[in-house]
């Protein structure tokens, strides 16, 4: 699940770029978003093994 929210955030941000939004647009707010979550999700996961 973690990969799945990584490449999302990663997909997210790839699109709004070529549609051409800004650093402050939906798209990559909710990228970043989604990033985060993968990235903390894959830490916790590491520490708990």
């Amino acid at each position: 699940m973690s990969f799945v929210m990584l490449v999302i955030g990663v997909l997210l941000i790839i699109r709004t770029i070529a549609l051409g939004g800004g650093p402050t647009s939906t798209g990559i707010l909710l990228g970043a978003a989604f990033l985060a979550a993968g990235i903390g999700r894959l830490y916790i996961q590491s520490r708990s093994s």
